[in-house]
């Protein structure tokens, strides 16, 4: 896939699983990628392509048209973009930054005020499908941003999904909000697929038949697929997230409450008999 000829370098900020696959996607499609992490060591041992692992925050967004935030939380991302040596102090105008941490619709607005106030171009980006669609390189992008911005920022999402697969939803937040919906139903599935298989362990049935014929039935769900490696860390976060949006929206969710209720008490243990 060609360079579009106004980005030509990308940085990634954060190098967990989903930053790491990213670098090397986009390193793979032609473009000069700089990586950064806190944990530099780490970095340097993850990142398997041509990328530059750069020690500090503006080594890696100084030489870049186009920065991809892929750390965990808000508190990180807005340390990313305000912090000394971070995006607002060494990013040029008209750069593009793309969100792709997992944010609440108004984090990511607030976040995207800064960057707009220094005419740094913002785009919601966050992504689903976990950790082997980002290794594939088969992502699902939920933008939002100006589709001015999406058309420019449009060709690097490409390389670590498909163009029918970075999806314009509207304005910045856009992306967050559907990002959110999608965590909502993958967390519920997973309290649901946990009591099922709990329950029929109790009859003594075999769970990897169970599992394989649900997975061909009408309860079939993403999270009942992936059961081999499903984990809750994110899942408070996420929770988190859907219920102050919904408390913002002044919209009643109360499955969605229970649900938030229910998969903090998920013991890891217990899940992993269900495996």
């Amino acid at each position: 896939m060609p360079v579009m000829a106004d980005i030509e370098t990308v940085a990634v900020i954060g190098v967990g699983t989903m930053g790491e696959a990213m670098v090397g996607h986009i390193d793979e499609g032609g473009y000069d990628v700089y990586a950064y992490d806190v944990d530099y060591e780490k970095a340097r041992e993850a990142v398997e392509s041509q990328a530059t692992v750069t020690d500090s925050l503006e080594k890696a967004v100084r030489p870049a048209e186009m920065i991809i935030i892929a750390v965990g939380t808000y508190e990180q991302a807005k340390s990313v973009v305000c912090d000394t040596g971070g995006i607002l102090e060494s990013a040029t105008a008209g750069d593009i930054v793309a969100i792709s941490s997992t944010l609440s619709p108004e984090q990511c607005i607030s976040l995207s005020e800064d960057l707009s106030d220094e005419e740094i171009e913002p785009i919601g980006a966050p992504t689903c499908r976990g950790e082997k669609a980002a290794r594939r390189g088969d992502l699902l992008v939920f933008v939002g941003s100006d589709r001015s911005v999406y058309d420019r920022a449009r060709l690097v999402l490409e390389q670590f999904s498909s163009p029918e697969n970075v999806v314009h939803l509207g304005p910045v937040g856009s992306g967050q909000a559907a990002k959110a919906a999608n965590n909502a139903l993958l967390w519920s599935s997973v309290v649901a697929n946990q009591e099922v298989l709990l329950l029929a362990e109790a009859y003594d049935l075999d769970l990897d038949l169970v599992r394989e014929l649900l997975q061909k039935s009408t309860g079939s769900n993403w999270a009942l697929g992936g059961w081999d490696w499903m984990h809750t860390k994110w899942a408070h976060k996420d929770m988190d997230i859907i219920s102050d949006m919904a408390k913002r929206q002044d919209v009643r969710i109360p499955s969605l409450a229970l649900t938030e209720q229910l998969v903090q008490e998920i013991d890891q243990d217990e899940l992993d008999r269900t495996r």
